[in-house]
């Protein structure tokens, strides 16, 4: 069982998983928009991180969009029903997988009713995890984990879940 330190307690990912998912607000005008909401977020988020990395940016800045992209995973595997533990454990260079296909995914999902290939997602989480996770130590990931879910505490307490900018809880 992965866990990390908070507040002098040891918070598992599963615990983590439910904490967060308590600060997940999409619009709710599409029936089952949280699954194309939260992929759009990770690819918006994603755009945020290698933006950092392109111009050097400060580790810690990085870590903080993973972060962000970590939220938009275990929101995903919360709408999915996958496991996010098992995500961050298995985490795969998966090299077959076609991370765009996930929006023909989707799109047949909408539009046709197909249901949504969960191998296929599990799988694309697994690479992108691996990306993003794979030159860290395990205890950044757990801090990445734990600073994210901070802000948004912070953010819940002073009402700027919604909105833009990295350090609106801090205005």
């Amino acid at each position: 069982m992965w866990g990390f330190l908070l507040n002098n307690k040891i918070m598992t990912i599963k615990e983590y998983q439910e904490i967060i998912n308590k600060t997940a607000v999409y619009p709710q005008q599409v029936n089952n928009f949280g699954i194309a909401y939260c992929i759009m977020g990770i690819f918006d988020e994603l755009t945020e991180v290698y933006g950092k990395v392109q111009n050097n940016d400060d580790q810690k800045n990085i870590n903080k969009e993973i972060g962000d992209v970590l939220w938009y995973i275990c929101a995903t595997c919360k709408e999915l029903e996958l496991d996010f533990e098992n995500i961050l454990k298995d985490r795969k260079n998966i090299t077959t997988t076609n991370r765009l296909g996930v929006f023909g995914i989707l799109k047949k999902y909408y539009r046709d009713g197909k249901p949504i290939d969960k191998g296929f997602i599990t799988d694309y989480l697994k690479d992108l995890a691996y990306d993003l996770l794979s030159h860290l130590p395990e205890e950044t990931i757990y801090s990445i984990l734990e600073e994210n879910y901070n802000k948004l505490i912070k953010r819940r307490e002073t009402n700027t879940i919604h909105g833009d900018g990295d350090n609106r809880e801090i205005n």
